[in-house]
C-alpha cells in the first residue's frame, strides 16, 4: 500500500499527459489540412483560433511558438510534434482548459470535414 501515493502521481500523469498530445496532435493536423484549398471554413476558423491563442498566452516563451513554427512546417513529423508536447508541457499548457478546448474543436472540425469527404466520396 506505500505505492499508493506513486500509482497516483502516474495517473496524475496520465491525465495530464494526453492534453499536451491532443494540443500537439491539433497544431499537426491543422497546419496540415490548412494547406489545403479544399479546407472547411470551420477547420480554418478553429486553425486561425488555436495558433492565435497559442501565440497570444505563450508568445513570450520562444520554445513553444519554435515548436509550433516547426510542426507547421512539416506536420507529418512525430519528432515535431513530440517537441512541440514537451515546450506545451514545460509552459504549463497541459493545465490550459481553453486551449485544449480550441485543440478539441478544431480535431472535430477535422473529423466532421473528414466524414463529409467520405460521403462524397
Amino acid at each position: 500500500m506505500q505505492e499508493t501515493g506513486h500509482n497516483h502521481f502516474n495517473n496524475l500523469q496520465d491525465i495530464m499527459e494526453p492534453v499536451t498530445t491532443t494540443i500537439a496532435a491539433a497544431v499537426a493536423l491543422g497546419a496540415a489540412e490548412s494547406l489545403k484549398d479544399v479546407a472547411a471554413e470551420a477547420v480554418k476558423d478553429s486553425w486561425a483560433a488555436l495558433k492565435k491563442l497559442i501565440h497570444d498566452r505563450y508568445g513570450k516563451q520562444e520554445d513553444v511558438i519554435d515548436a509550433v513554427d516547426y510542426v507547421t512546417k512539416k506536420p507529418e513529423a512525430a519528432p515535431r510534434r513530440q517537441m512541440l508536447e514537451a515546450a506545451l508541457t514545460e509552459a504549463g499548457a497541459d493545465k490550459d482548459q481553453e486551449l485544449h478546448q480550441l485543440a478539441q474543436q478544431l480535431l472535430a472540425a477535422l473529423k466532421e470535414q473528414s466524414s463529409g469527404e467520405a460521403a462524397k466520396s
